[in-house]
């Protein structure tokens, strides 16, 4: 949880300088780290047709 913080403070720190604090606030419960969370998930539509398109290959 505390790498999403990280990777968020870093695409952010330029418009909001406490967001790695804001984002930890809370033990993680707050919108902020929901937003990094959002973010950062990976799209699993993408993995889905990845997956399907090597199975076709075979």
């Amino acid at each position: 949880m505390d790498r999403i913080c990280e990777l968020c403070h870093d695409m952010y720190s330029h418009q909001r300088p406490n967001m790695r604090a804001d984002c930890r606030s809370g033990c993680f419960r707050n919108e902020d780290f929901k937003r990094c969370l959002r973010l950062f998930r990976p799209m699993t539509s993408l993995i889905h047709n990845k997956s399907r398109k090597s199975r076709s290959i075979k």
